[in-house]
């Protein structure tokens, strides 16, 4: 790499996939899950309390237990660092920082993940439609096109059930939300007409 920095990109727009160097990098469920949950903090550090709930599903337990599980959530995290950063060149001190919090249960370790815009396809899609609501029709079209495009896998939801179309239905998709980006066609927050979200007929 001219730069010499390594490459990273984290793709949760569908399959969750994290890239090194334009490398997939194999990781665990668990880690994944961890991956996702700092992803869904939007750079807000994250407790390790909280990481056991949320993606172990463990509620706070005996003291010992407690030091197990904590343990647990050291090993994914030094499992995620060592996938974002192979060569060791401190990518992995940038990307993953280790804080300590001031709690009601005395100080406590959490993590914060900091991901640059264009290491995310989630932020990049935001970024993208936030631009295309200001932009000409012609313009916002070709955006958003390229908005979509970072979405992997189906972008519509499927349905097994008949229903009865009416055209309008028929030519309108239904509004979806991508995971972990937070905008959707029908939020008026957006100022997006929610006339052009219609629901299909049940």
């Amino acid at each position: 790499m001219a730069d010499g920095q390594v490459r990273i990109q984290v793709r949760v727009l569908g399959p969750v996939r994290l890239d090194v160097d334009g490398i997939p990098i194999r990781l665990t469920p668990l880690t994944t899950r961890l991956l996702v949950r700092l992803v869904a903090a939007e750079g807000e550090a994250v407790p390790v309390r909280q990481l056991r709930r949320d993606v172990w599903g463990l509620a706070d337990g005996p003291r010992h237990l407690d030091q197990r599980n904590r343990n647990e959530v050291q090993k994914r995290v030094l499992e995620l660092r060592r996938a974002l950063d192979p060569v060791q060149d401190g990518t992995a001190a940038r990307v993953l920082r280790t804080e300590q919090q001031v709690t009601v249960h005395g100080p406590e370790t959490a993590y914060r993940l900091v991901l640059r815009p264009e290491e995310l396809d989630s932020a990049r899609f935001t970024a993208v439609v936030r631009g295309a609501l200001l932009a000409p029709p012609a313009t916002a079209a070709h955006e958003l096109a390229e908005a979509l495009a970072l979405v992997r896998g189906d972008r519509w939801p499927r349905s097994t059930a008949r229903t009865s179309r009416t055209p309008s239905s028929a030519a309108s998709p239904p509004c979806w939300t991508p995971p972990a980006a937070n905008w959707s066609a029908c939020r008026p927050t957006w100022a997006v007409p929610t006339s052009r979200c219609r629901r299909s007929p049940s």
